[in-house]
């Protein structure tokens, strides 16, 4: 099955209404109640979908959005974005050296 990317076109940006609207690869346009436009963009870690803001889009344009999503969709395959676990807390981890 082919990926689509590039849903999405300067107009339709402008004109969408309410909700979450794919542009592709990850990618969403959203819409919410009051008219504000936002670009996020989705992705899975460790069975789980999280989502990653990219900016307004009043201010980030299309074209950008597309850009910094396939910035992130990279380092996220590089293992840039990595799970919090296996990482010490706050509580375990001091400043201070331990004596063994």
């Amino acid at each position: 099955m082919v990926r689509v990317i590039g849903k999405l076109s300067a107009m339709a940006v402008k004109s969408l209404g309410r909700g979450m609207h794919a542009d592709g690869a990850g990618l969403y346009l959203c819409v919410n109640a009051a008219g504000a436009r936002s670009w996020i963009y989705r992705y899975m870690l460790n069975s789980r979908a999280r989502e990653m803001g990219l900016g307004p889009a009043h201010t980030v344009g299309l074209t950008e959005a597309r850009k910094r999503a396939g910035e992130w969709r990279l380092k996220r395959l590089d293992g840039w974005i990595r799970s919090r676990r296996g990482r010490p807390s706050a509580a375990r981890r001091s400043s201070t050296p331990r004596e063994r």
